[in-house]
Parts: structure tokens; sequence; C-alpha cells
């Protein structure tokens, strides 16, 4: 209930790097809850990396805990995100997304100049490791999701939980569980939680599919962008960290235009604007004392990438039904980060064959995912998804060229009433 807020919520987060090793875990917030995921995932990124840095001489040892160091980076960024979400209205899910992404981009700033100043891979590695321990000493800000306890049917456990937030935002709470279980009750027991419910009926699995080359389309770029920021000429330290700032301002625009337009129209038209900025680097690169120019239009291409992740960041947690979110999501980063595995692939076709060629492949990306994104149900002022069944229909019955628009708002009949937790 977002009475109990004197404002949007926000969850502290941790700053994880992108991992291929955390699929074991992308159903594991869907069966346990949020909140043991996220500590867990806290404890194996900190000690994980941390404890690899001192085995650095045994190949096999640092090689195992950096596995272990990794494996959670993603888990950990996403359950306080879907926590915040499944708390919030509806109008704030995209402001949610951009501080947590906010942070994000910090972290993609202060990388470079770090290992720059000391020029020892060492301290980085524990500079962004040791500091997730912090968040265990902030025990009320980390909570379960209410949402998903009452889609459990532990009504006992989400009210402990709505009184722990209303504590801590100075609020009144009186809700007993026989008015929860009345006012919140749960339709179903959901008994998939695995991949193979992302699939499950011909229009979840449409929306699963195109979810998943939109990721893909996303994460190719963003990778092959960074392994190019080397390869652009100039200073490589400058060169990463201009490639992570931009992303702030592209996050903003992002937020903008998601609360404007809509996730669907914001995602498709930064893919095909991605795609365009290519077509200038591949009339300039190849031509000597174009570095510069060609490092601009990368940054502009990196601009518009961030925009798309953001969209395709809120439409995953939306589009999917509370007990898949984080298998969903989880699942199309799994997915998207094999596929990123090809971008230096793609920076190799341009030292060993033509430099433009990297480009020409990222606007071919960029108009696949333009495609493919604009196929996507709308999901600005939707209500999320709670069971299977609503969201195998979910954006079933919307049309093809309209914009979102902001549903009334009716008061509630008495004060005290309490209403789904997606909404105000």
């Amino acid at each position: 209930d977002t009475n109990l807020f004197k404002s949007p919520p926000r969850t502290a987060s941790a700053t994880p790097s992108p991992s291929l090793t955390h699929g074991t875990q992308r159903q594991v917030g869907s069966r346990i809850g949020r909140l043991p995921v996220y500590l867990i995932s806290l404890a194996m990124g900190a000690l994980g990396r941390a404890l690899a840095v001192f085995t650095a001489p045994h190949y096999g040892l640092f090689t195992l805990l950096a596995f272990v160091g990794s494996f959670a980076s993603n888990t950990g960024f996403q359950s306080p995100l879907i926590v915040a979400m499944e708390i919030s209205k509806d109008e704030n899910r995209a402001s949610l997304s951009m501080w947590q992404l906010g942070g994000w981009t910090v972290g993609i700033c202060v990388a470079p100049m770090i290992l720059w100043l000391c020029r020892d891979w060492v301290w980085l590695l524990l500079g962004s490791s040791l500091p997730l321990l912090v968040f265990y000493c902030l025990p009320q800000y980390n909570i379960e999701s209410p949402r998903w306890l009452a889609g459990q049917g532990r009504y006992p456990e989400c009210i402990r939980m709505l009184r722990k937030i209303a504590k801590v935002n100075g609020k009144k709470f009186d809700l007993t569980v026989e008015e929860l279980q009345e006012k919140a009750p749960r339709k179903e027991f959901e008994k998939m939680y695995g991949i193979v419910s992302l699939f499950s009926g011909s229009h979840m699995a449409k929306l699963t599919s195109l979810l998943l080359v939109g990721w893909i389309c996303n994460t190719i770029p963003t990778f092959t962008l960074l392994l190019l920021s080397t390869q652009m000429g100039g200073n490589p330290f400058m060169n990463f960290f201009w490639q992570g700032a931009i992303e702030l301002p592209a996050y903003l625009c992002g937020q903008v235009l998601c609360d404007r337009i809509g996730r669907r129209w914001t995602n498709s038209v930064a893919f095909l604007c991605n795609a365009l900025s290519c077509i200038p680097v591949i009339f300039i690169i190849h031509h000597p004392g174009t570095e510069l120019y060609a490092s601009i239009f990368a940054v502009v291409i990196k601009f518009f990438v961030c925009v798309t992740y953001f969209a395709l960041y809120l439409q995953s947690f939306e589009v999917y039904p509370t007990l898949l979110r984080q298998t969903g999501t989880s699942f199309g980063i799994i997915v998207a980060n094999i596929f990123g595995a090809l971008g230096p692939y793609i920076v190799f076709l341009g030292t060993s064959f033509d430099i433009r060629l990297p480009f020409v492949v990222l606007m071919l990306i960029g108009l696949l995912g333009f495609v493919t994104s604009i196929f996507l149900p709308e999901t600005l002022y939707q209500k999320l998804p709670d069971t299977m069944d609503e969201g195998r229909r979910f954006g079933k019955n919307q049309r093809f060229w309209t914009m979102p628009r902001r549903p009334r708002v009716e008061r509630a009949q008495s004060p005290g009433e309490v209403e789904k937790l997606n909404q105000s």
C-alpha cells in the first residue's frame, strides 16, 4: 500500500557488473522470495571477489572464487528493484528504476578513474566488492515484497512487513490479517515457476520471445561499444568514462519519455535512432583524422542503447506476473549475455577486415530491435499482472496505434481501505 510512504520508496542496492553465471538463481527469487536472494547475493559478491584477490597466484582457485563472486551479481541488482516496484504506484516505477540506474552510472564512471589512479586491479576489485557488506547494516530497509508474500498466501508475514514499512515511514497501519485476506485475496496457487512457464500459452510465449530479442539487441551493442572504446584512439580510460557518463542523461531521457509516451514507443524509437546513429560512423571512420568524430558518434549510439535498456528494464518487470517477474527478467539477461559474447568477434571484424563492419552490424541489430519492440504491449498506467492467467492475457486487447492514457482515479470509499499493492 503506497499510502504507507512519505515519498516513492527507494531500496538500497549494490551495483554489479553483467554476468553470465547467475542462471541457476533466476527463479530462486520467485520461489523463496526477493529478500533471501538479495542477502545471499550481497555475501557472494563481496566475499567471492574479495577472496579471489588473495588467490590470484592459484589460477584454479581464483577462477572458482571469481565465479562465486559473479554468480549472483544480477540477482543482487534486480531483487531490491523488484520489491520497490511491487510496493509502488505505477507512475513511480520509472523513477525507481532511474534512481537505481543512476547509481549504476556513477559506478561505471568511477571504475576507470580508480583504475587510472591506482593502476592496480587489486584495489579496483576490493573497492567494488567489500562495500556490499554495508547493506547488511541497514536491516530496516531490507524488506520482503508484501505483494509476493500475499501471492503466496503468507498473510501474517505480509502484515508484519507492511507494519515495518509503515514504521520506517512514520505512518499508521492497523490492517488485520482477516481484512487483508478480504481486500487482497489470492486468486490461485501458482505451481509453475520455471522457464517453461514463460512460454505457457501462445501470448506469453510471444511476449517472452519479443523481450528476449530486445535484450539481445540491447546487450550486444553495449558490450561491443565498451570493447571498441579501447580501439577508437585517445585515452582509453576517458573513452570508457564518457561511455559511462552518457548513461545518466540517457536514463533521465528514458524516464521522461517512458512516463510521457510510454515504454513501447520509447523503446522502439530509441532502437531506430540507435541504428541511424551508426550511419555517419560507417561513412567517416575509415578516413584518417576522424577518430574524434567517430568517438563522439559512438557515445551518441551508447546514449540510445541506454534509453532502450531503461525501457526494456521496465517492460520486463511489468509484463510478467508476480511469481515469474524475477525469473523472466533474469532469463532475459542470461540469454542476452550469452549473445553478448559475440561482442569481441564483432570488434574482431573491424580490426582484421574493415573497421566499418562493427557499426554495420550494430545498425542491423538496432533495426531488428526496432521491429520487435514495437509489438510489445504498453505497460504504462497498466495494472501489474499477478497470476499466470493475468499474465497470459496482458496486453491482448491493446490497439497498435495508441498512446497510453492516465486512468481515472476513483476516490476510496473509506479512509482505511487498502487497495492493490501497485495502485494508488
